[in-house]
This record gives structure tokens, sequence and C-alpha cells, in this order.
């Protein structure tokens, strides 16, 4: 196999070499004989030039003379028939190549393609009459966009494996039946978009790929079968396809894309038992770890509870669907774009863990009377929430810091917009009025804390409506211990953080919402970290000055509880906004601390700085597992003040 694979990598090779020295060759050999033009390509072949031909038929013959030389004709040039008025063409068995737009608006209707044809350039017959084709097992390479928009194409067949497939190559034809080889393994990107006349294909039985958008807006495409074989699905692949109503993936699946299976008919989903990558909860489609919700059904289904451990939504998971109400777990940290987009959706509860919404994420939905984005949420994505009639008022708080363009465009009853940062949003992605993140919109004011009138002009939000700052302004902290980005001190480092303001302040929230995310030197903890939970709850407790909080993360003995890193990890404390106010009522807004892990340099060995008056409140092993007092070995101990130290148990 090996071989074989190495000797047609050298023949397509060998191919686009001599179709970029041809191009490239401004001294090239060319001569006419019988009405064609030819472009020598080697001492014993030529290729058919670029030709303006006033006839309705061409015969391209196998072999012509020259000057007493006798050549072989084995390509059609590029461009060589470009929108001549060209009805029917013979081809003869000796050529193996047709390059780019070699017959790209010409009028043929039928065409046999060559036994020996290995190359299929781009565009090559784009915007012909032909009805019906062919593909010879020979071909190994198919262009983009080769078969682009053939208005009369009706049926298509391959006869074996095309390794190197263009996108889009059969974008927009009138196409009802295909046939692939059996031997076929990939399916490509966009290769039957918009073919809204199929209706009959076969799966072949060693398929692998599906490729990115491959059946996208093919309506007439019924329930799909796909074979043991698939390995990957992608993006967008059958979006579209409303007479889809089942499919069943089969135990080999890998990867599906995003909108896969969005703005279908789709209502029986089910999964081959030995498939190892994904689950069904009912008949909801995870990841096998049900972090991530791939699919729901598009059609008889109208509420949906996601499970426990789910931290996103795939995109297009609901995209069409008739799902009416969503519940989300707790620990969502992403909606991917087009999740809930054109759905049904009326209701859904957005928890404070999320922190990214994609584009049109929520656009056109049902959902109404006044929106809060949590307050995590860092940006607001072109279109998020775009064509929401219902949506009488949104609130924008403050850890959103750019907001893209259309963010919620044309939602037409939309009147009140409240800002509670002290830092306006940047405005991303606008260049004209109606880029505007809330054009077409009947908001005239906006509703900014009070001071803040100079940040929000700076960002050109006055040029959207008139800006009004409320009676209540931002109550700024002057510094955090740990610092931002600073590095702890240790393997093991209290779950708590100082913040200090410019005045005395009272407690709101005595238990809030606090979130410790842990990444590492690839993951950014903002995002898409893992959450460390206290073994009880966060506290706020005001320190004596009066204008210091502590915000501390208790364990189930109501003790400071300690957390585990490494050096490369990199964390984040998430403190919400309004757990204190000053005395004219002014509340904080968001605060993220970011903490780097410990020097390696002074590793575990460093960590002793327990009080002498503190007591042990508990001990753990060196992995962070809790222990009691007898275990042998080197134990953590913490102790009752939050500091830590290191014994060694005989």
């Amino acid at each position: 196999m090996f071989k074989k694979f190495c000797l047609y990598e050298k023949t397509l090779l060998s191919l686009f070499a001599l179709a970029c020295t041809l191009t490239a060759s401004a001294d090239a050999v060319t001569f006419e004989k019988d009405g064609l033009k030819y472009e020598v390509t080697s001492p014993t072949t030529v290729r058919v030039a670029e030709n303006k031909i006033a006839g309705v038929t061409v015969n391209v013959p196998a072999n012509v003379e020259n000057n007493g030389t006798t050549y072989t004709v084995n390509s059609i040039g590029e461009r060589a028939f470009y929108w001549d008025n060209v009805i029917n063409v013979t081809l003869p068995e000796t050529i193996d190549s047709i390059y780019d737009h070699a017959f790209n608006g010409t009028k043929i209707v039928d065409l046999t393609l060559p036994s020996k044809l290995v190359y299929i350039g781009k565009y090559a017959f784009n915007s012909t009459n032909l009805e019906s084709i062919t593909i010879p097992a020979s071909v190994k390479h198919i262009g983009g966009s080769a078969f682009f928009t053939c208005s009369n194409l009706q049926t298509v067949t391959f006869q074996g494996n095309v390794e190197e497939l263009g996108e889009s190559i059969f974008y927009h034809t009138p196409v009802t039946k295909v046939t692939l080889s059996d031997d076929m393994t990939k399916i490509a990107d966009k290769m039957f978009l918009r073919c809204d006349k199929l209706t009959d294909i076969n799966w072949p039985s060693k398929l692998e790929v599906i490729g990115v958008g491959a059946f996208n807006d093919c309506k007439l495409l019924p329930s799909v079968t796909l074979p043991a074989s698939l390995k990957e699905i992608g993006d967008e692949a059958f979006l579209g396809c409303n007479k889809i109503s089942s499919v069943a993936f089969p135990a080999s699946l890998e990867k599906l894309g995003s909108s896969a299976f969005s703005k279908t008919s789709l209502k029986t989903i089910t999964l081959d038992e030995n498939n190892s990558n994904f689950r069904l909860a009912g008949d909801e489609l995870y990841s096998n770890d049900y972090r991530l919700l791939y699919l729901v059904p598009m059609k008889g289904k109208t509420t949906v509870k996601t499970m426990g451990a789910c931290v996103g939504i795939n995109g297009g998971a609901f995209w069409g669907s008739e799902v009416e109400n969503v519940t989300l777990s707790k620990k969502v940290i992403a909606i991917d774009n087009f999740a809930f987009c054109q759905s049904a959706l009326k209701s859904i509860n957005l928890p404070n863990t999320l922190v990214f919404i994609g584009e049109q994420a929520f656009a056109s939905t049902q959902l109404s009377g006044d929106l809060r984005l949590p307050e995590n949420v860092y940006i607001v994505q072109d279109g998020a929430f775009a064509g929401n009639d219902g949506l009488t008022s949104v609130t924008i708080p403050s850890g959103v810091k750019y907001i893209f363009a259309h963010a919620f465009h044309n939602s037409k009853n939309l009147k009140t917009v409240t800002f509670e940062g002290s830092q306006a949003p940047e405005v991303m992605g606008a260049y004209e009025e109606y880029d505007s993140p809330f054009y077409n919109c009947p908001i005239t004011k906006a509703y900014i804390p009070k001071g803040t009138t100079e940040s929000y002009k700076k960002q050109y939000w006055n040029d959207y409506f008139t800006l009004t700052e409320t009676d209540k302004g931002v109550l700024a902290y002057t510094a955090t211990d740990p610092t931002d980005g600073s590095m702890f001190k240790g393997k093991y480092f209290d779950g708590a953080i100082n913040i200090t303001f410019a005045e005395e302040v009272t407690v709101v929230k005595e238990h809030p919402e606090v979130f410790l995310r842990k990444g590492n030197d690839k993951l950014d903890p903002v995002y898409s970290g893992n959450l460390l939970e206290p073994d009880d709850e966060w506290y706020v407790t005001r320190q004596s000055d009066k204008k210091t909080v502590r915000v501390w993360a208790a364990d189930y003995d109501s003790y400071l509880q300690s957390f585990s890193g490494g050096p490369e990890d990199k964390f984040v404390f998430v403190i919400p906004a309004g757990i204190v106010k000053n005395a004219a009522g002014d509340m904080n807004e968001l605060i993220l601390v970011r903490v780097n892990g410990y020097d390696p340099a002074s590793g575990i060995a460093n960590i002793d700085m327990s009080s002498k008056d503190a007591t042990e409140a508990a001990r753990f092993n060196i992995s962070g597992v809790k222990i009691g007092k007898t275990q042998k070995g080197i134990a953590i101990i913490k102790m009752s003040d939050g500091s830590v130290k290191k014994v060694l148990v005989k």
C-alpha cells in the first residue's frame, strides 16, 4: 500500500510541476493544427492550449504532427475552451489531465472522460450544461468547484476513490442521484452544498470522513444511514437538510462538528453501544464524559435539562429546534456559535459560570422581557442576541469588555440598556451606522454608572444613544493580596484573597459566587479552566481596618481551605460584583486576580509558615488527599490560621 501511495504521489507531483512549468514558461513552443492550438510540454507530448473555437464540435486527437514530430496529446490546458460555444467534445484515451477552467462556461451537454484521466483542475467544468458525469476510477485529484453551478447536472457517478478533493465540487447543482464508489473514503468539504434536489445517494462501506458543509442545504435528502467505518462528520455537514428525521451514529465515530444536523427534522438519535466517544442521555447526545452537549432532537422536544457535568453547549446544538425551555447546569462555561439560533427558546437560565456566548448563539429566538447577561461573560459576540423581538431591556455587567457589531441588532422592542461597568465596553467590528450593536432597536438613551460619561464617550457609545448617568457609582478597589500576576509560595496555597478599597465598606454578600479557576500554560483559566470548589462555601469577612475584606474558601470544618497546584499552572480568582458597598451605596464591580504557580526551585521544602499558636486543622499526603495523623510518610498539615507545614511521620 505504501508503494502504491508513493506512485500516486509521484504522479500527482509530476503533474503539478508540469502545470507550473508550462504556466510560467513564456517561451513555450506552440502550434496550430486542424483548428486547435497546442503547446509542447515535452519532446513527445503536447497539451491543448487556450483556444477560441467558433464551431460547436471539438474532436481532440490522440496524436498530432508538427514539423515532422508526432506528439501525444495528454492534457487539456488551463482555459483551453474557456466560455467557448462548444457543445460536443470528444477526448482521446491519452488524456491524463484537465486543467483549471478548461471547459468553464462551455455548453457541453455530454462528455465521456478518458479512462486514464488522473487530474481534474479547479472550475474545469464550471457552469457547463452537463447532464451527467462519470468520474473514472483512475482520477486521483478533483479541484475545487470543478462542476460548480452546472445547472443541468442530474446524475454523478464515481468509479473509484479520489484521493484529493477540493471543496464545493458540485456546489448548487440540481443533481438528484449520486453513486459513490464503495472504496471512497472521504466526501469533501461543501461537495454537495445547496444540491437541493438530491434524494438518492449510497454510503460507501469504507467512508471515513464527511467534510464541512458536505450536504448543507440539501433539502430533499432523506434520513441517512451512516456506514460503520465513519470517523468524522464536519461542521454543518447536514445543516438545513430538513427531510432528515433520524440518524444513527456508528461505533467508529470520533468527531462530530458544530451544527452538523441543525435545522433538520431530526426526531430520533441513536448511538452504537460500542462507541466510546459519545453518550446518549435520553435522546440528547453528549461527549463521553457528559461535559459537552452536542445535539438534541430538532422536532418533538420542548424541554431540556443538561447533565450536571455539562460545561459547554456545542455550536448549533439547538439551532432550529422546537425546544422552548432549557435548564443549564451551574458549570456551563461556553455556549458556542448558533447554539440556540432560530429555535423556539422561550426561557433559559444563564449561570454566572458562563464566560463565552458565541456568534448568533441566541439570534431570532423567542426570549422575552428583561435580559441580564452573566457577569463573567467577557465578550458579546456578533449577532449574539440579534432579532429577539420579545426582549425589552438588557443589562450589561462590568465583566463585559467587548461588544461586537449587530449583538442585539433588529430586536425591535428592546428599549432599555443599562451598563454597570466603570470602563465602557469596546465596540468591535463596527464601521458603519448599521454595524451598531443596537442597530434598529428603539433605544434612545443608555444608563451608565455615575461619573463614567467620559469613559463611554471614548468608546463612542454617545454616537448610538444619549448617555444618562445613574445616582450610583462604581466602588473601585485599590489593592489585592496576592496581587494580580503574582506567584504562589508553594504547591499548597490558601484559597483566599484580600481586597482593599479606598474607603470603608460593608459586606453585602457573605457567601458570594466566587470562581477559582485553574489552567496551565496552554489553557487560559478565565475561559476554560477547571473550577476549584471549596468543601463548604466562599466567605467574605471584613477586616479590622474596615477598608479590607477577605474572600476565602472554607472546608468542612469551617477552616481556611488550601488548594494544590504545579509550577506551570495558572489560576484566576473571579470575585463577583456587589460583594461590598460604601456609605453612598456604590458597589464593587467584578474583580479578576491572576496568580501563577510556585517557583519549582523552592518546591515543597520551603513550606513551613505556621504560627506557634495555631492548631492542626487537617493534613494531606503529597498528592493532596486528606489523611489521618497516624499515616506514615510525608504529610502536609494545614493549621487553623491558614498556614501550612510539612512533617515526616515515621
